[in-house]
């Protein structure tokens, strides 16, 4: 059981429309740093898996600035998909201004579960987890909010040509009579129940002993997305660690699950194509494989450590404090 990814600032994820980035504490999930304020209407932030699932667990933490009343709302605070463009198999939906329900399709149209008054209150944060399995006879869709199950559906989950799911989409839909956005933050994508899990959000404080590439820490530890500013290699094997911020010392009872060094990265025509995640641990450098989906243009890669590469055992809080963490260009 593991954790597949983890995202909570813009620079995490693609957006559509007008969206920002949030770090008011009171908005965000504990222990993050940002958030990204999704306004009104047809904007959304879009987050691709690294690879496609039938199983998992999705958590995030949701927020409903300034909403003037419950049946101010309609639209879809978040819908899960297969493929960028493919059509939602799975959503959050306002059916009217005053009713909620969970919706799945079957192939021609949506189905409703458990439509309800809408719960979510004005400048409310909520913890929402989803459980989804994509079967023909034991299939899952059950969403969380605040730990407390409110929608379920069990069966056949399988109503079209897909058979797994790839993306999510974040949105706050249309708040009528109201400038209110809805604030994401905090996901996490698992195959494992996400209930539990606390997300943390570390950033670099300072050059590490590896300084190879062009750029410092500060070219790359900043707030919402801006590629004006980055770290280069232009060889291969060069690798650039940083010093990070402590865990939170309330977490110090918490058992590390995983590591998610998460870039916004892109490759040029020439010169390195790959690159590596790099842990530093005790004047040692410890090199993940290749992260997946470098290309051309800029986007969300991820490099996940479900265990420490240094020792190929479960992380604990103080290796992750001691640690350096950065990159390697790789041929």
């Amino acid at each position: 059981m593991s954790i597949l990814a983890a995202a909570t600032s813009r620079a995490d994820f693609y957006t559509v429309g007008t969206t920002a980035a949030n770090t008011t504490a009171a908005h965000l999930a504990p222990y993050a740093k940002e958030g990204v304020s999704v306004d009104p209407g047809t904007p959304f932030a879009r987050f691709v898996f690294p690879s496609a699932v039938s199983d998992c667990w999705i958590r995030f933490h949701m927020r409903v600035r300034n909403l003037q009343s419950a049946g101010n709302l309609s639209g879809t605070p978040f819908r899960i998909k297969s493929g960028e463009a493919g059509i939602s198999l799975f959503q959050l939906d306002y059916d009217s201004a005053s009713l909620l329900a969970m919706e799945y399709w079957n192939g021609s149209a949506y189905v409703e579960v458990n439509e309800i008054t809408p719960i979510f209150a004005a400048d409310t944060l909520y913890k929402i987890d989803i459980q989804l399995k994509l079967d023909n006879s034991v299939g899952i869709f059950r969403i969380y909010v605040n730990d407390t199950l409110i929608w379920e559906y069990t069966g056949d989950t399988i109503f079209t040509a897909a058979t797994t799911v790839d993306t999510i989409e974040l949105a706050s839909g249309n708040i009528v009579g109201s400038t209110s956005d809805f604030v994401f933050s905090g996901l996490i994508l698992a195959d494992e129940d996400t209930r539990s899990m606390v997300f943390h959000q570390g950033q670099a404080t300072a050059n590490g002993a590896d300084t190879a590439w062009t750029g410092v820490y500060t070219d790359v530890t900043k707030l919402d997305r801006n590629d004006n500013t980055f770290i280069e290699s232009g060889t291969a094997a060069q690798l650039e660690t940083y010093v990070m911020d402590d865990v939170h010392t309330d977490l110090a009872a918490y058992v590390p699950r995983a590591v998610v060094l998460s870039t916004r990265t892109r490759r040029g025509a020439t010169g390195p194509q790959n690159m590596q995640g790099v842990v530093r641990q005790s004047g040692a450098d410890f090199t993940t494989s290749n992260i997946s989906g470098i290309n051309t243009a800029y986007g969300t890669r991820q490099a996940v450590m479900n265990t420490n590469p240094a020792t190929s055992a479960a992380w604990t809080i103080s290796e992750i404090n001691a640690a350096e963490f950065g990159v390697k260009s790789v041929a």
